[in-house]
This record gives structure tokens, C-alpha cells and sequence, in this order.
């Protein structure tokens, strides 16, 4: 699992956090084809932020989720590319599944600049966290985009929180034989 601690509430004891967990890591046999199932939480501390009716709506309680999951896709394993792009260029980047809305991650150095800049020697940067499919609440009629969290990171710990997802999607125990060598291929490891 990869976890990100806010940095800008670290006078508290309990600590904002956003962790990243690969449910399952396949290929249908496309020579491009890498696709993810994940399980985002949100906590403050080690309690969930949001309740269960808000992240876990009818069509996902099958599903083996943790207290403060939420259900994501990375298309592609696109996260693996987006993360080191917005290290990289500084840009605003923005990260989200390419078939079904789940959830929404956007990175950058000042996410709510009216006119943001790209700054590839950030030292800082927002992760704005969106639920896009929430659950009970609201539904695809009333729009997508749901509650939202906000953490505030050192470049330091963005590039971790990339090496432990990449560590963990190449576990055997989550990863298909296939996916596992192009990933390797792709990333290194």
C-alpha cells in the first residue's frame, strides 16, 4: 500500500493521509494493455474520513473494501506515468480513470492559482483527491464529482508514495505474469 501524509497539518496527531492500495494489476493480452482495480482511502488518522454511504454505493458492496475505501481504476496503469510527469514538468496533471469516473487526482504545485504556472523545481505539492462516483447520495443524473480531500506534500514524499506504487502493482500475489513484465519493462524493478 502507498500512503501520502499531508504535511501541512503536522501540528495535529492526526495526520490527513491518502492511501493507494492495487486490488489487481492484468492484461488482456494487448501488447499496451496494463489495467488496475484499486482501493483509495482517505483518513484522518487511522479512522475514514468520509462514512460508508458516501464511498461505497450499492453497485460496489461486492466488493473487498477496507473502513474508508473507495473503489478507482488507472486505465492503462496510467497513474505509474502520470506521478513522475507531474515531478518532472511541474505542470498541473491530472488523473483519472479513461473508461468509468471512479475517482479523480490532481497534482501540482499551487492547484488553486488563478493562473497556474508549471514549475519543475517545485519542492511542494497539492493532491486534490475527487470522489467522482460517491455513492447513495448522488448519481450519474446529478453529475459526477463528489467530496473531496486536499493534502499538501514535499516533492520527497510524492516520489515515494510513486516507488511504493509501483513496488506493490508488481507483487505476484496482484499482478498477472504479463502485466508483470511490461511494467518491469516500463519502470525498472
Amino acid at each position: 500500500m502507498a500512503i501520502l501524509i499531508d504535511c501541512r497539518r503536522n501540528e495535529t496527531a492526526t495526520p490527513l493521509k491518502l492511501s493507494i492500495r492495487w486490488r489487481r494489476v492484468f492484461s488482456n493480452g494487448y501488447e499496451w494493455d496494463r489495467n488496475g482495480e484499486m482501493a483509495i482511502g482517505l483518513y484522518i488518522g487511522d479512522e475514514p474520513v468520509f462514512s460508508p454511504v458516501v464511498f461505497n454505493p450499492d453497485f460496489m458492496r461486492g466488493l473487498e473494501l477496507r473502513p474508508g475505501e473507495f473503489y478507482g481504476e488507472s486505465d492503462y496503469c496510467q497513474i505509474l506515468r502520470d506521478i513522475p510527469r507531474a515531478l518532472k514538468t511541474g505542470e498541473r496533471t491530472v488523473i483519472e480513470d479513461a473508461v468509468c469516473l471512479f475517482t479523480r487526482i490532481v497534482i501540482g504545485p499551487d492547484l488553486f492559482a488563478p493562473e497556474p504556472t508549471a514549475d519543475p523545481a517545485a519542492g511542494f505539492f497539492d493532491v486534490l483527491v475527487i470522489i467522482d462516483h460517491g455513492g447513495n447520495w448522488h448519481g450519474d443524473g446529478v453529475g459526477s464529482g463528489g467530496p473531496a480531500v486536499l493534502l499538501g506534500v514535499t516533492r520527497e514524499a510524492l516520489e515515494q508514495f510513486w516507488r511504493d506504487l509501483v513496488a506493490e502493482a508488481m507483487d505476484p500475489a496482484i499482478c498477472d505474469e504479463v502485466s508483470k513484465e511490461r511494467l518491469r519493462a516500463e519502470f525498472g524493478a
